[in-house]
């Protein structure tokens, strides 16, 4: 089609969205009450829109509507980034309460994840730690608790399967699935940080 023949249709297309916009408002400003039928009269039933208008009208939106979705994006994004850096095999940030795997090179292998670290009186030390040891089943003979995918990174402080909402003597709890996964991944000697 050319430029020229698409002109009528597109000025159909924009008289008919400007005449259903039109209805619309009129509509809902009938329903409302008198008093907001003042503002409904405002709007034309039908106004002509030289094309490059629209076209512009148009891109502007689509322009703002995918910077709104590109900014709500990259929030989303930060607050899934783990704040860890490179050389680090295990991130956790106690104030997000999240917890990633990473692959020593900075990229995120698995997660973010919930966790939830010690109470107060028996905070989780923070800092760069690494993986001592790893037990399946281990059961604290100091709290009499079991303590299942126990990954030791730091004096009695571990990874471990725990409770998501009630707070450990230091720990850090993960969900059952996320516990699994730590233990199959971390090895003595990877390193973990911690942050605040």
């Amino acid at each position: 089609m050319k430029p020229a023949a698409r002109r009528p249709l597109l000025a159909t297309i924009v008289l008919a969205v400007a005449a259903l916009v039109a209805t619309t408002v009129t509509g809902a400003a009938s329903a409302a009450g008198p008093e907001k039928e003042a503002t409904a009269a405002v709007l034309p039933a039908a106004t002509v829109v030289p094309a490059g208008r629209v076209q512009s009208l148009v891109a502007a939106s689509a322009t703002t509507s995918m910077s709104e979705s590109t900014a709500s994006a990259g929030r989303a994004l930060a607050a899934n980034r783990p704040p860890c850096g490179p050389g680090v095999e295990a991130c956790v940030s106690l104030g997000a309460r999240k917890a990633w795997l990473m692959d020593g090179n900075g990229r995120v292998t698995y997660g973010p994840v919930g966790v939830l670290g010690g109470r107060r009186g028996e905070p989780t030390p923070t800092g760069t730690f690494a993986v001592s040891n790893k037990v399946r089943n281990y059961h604290s003979r100091q709290f009499d608790a079991p303590m299942p995918y126990s990954v030791f990174f730091y004096p009695g402080v571990a990874f471990h399967t725990g409770s998501l909402s009630t707070r450990s003597a230091g720990c850090l709890h993960l969900g059952s699935t996320s516990a699994k996964r730590f233990f199959a991944t971390l090895q003595p000697g990877d390193t973990v940080q911690v942050v605040g």
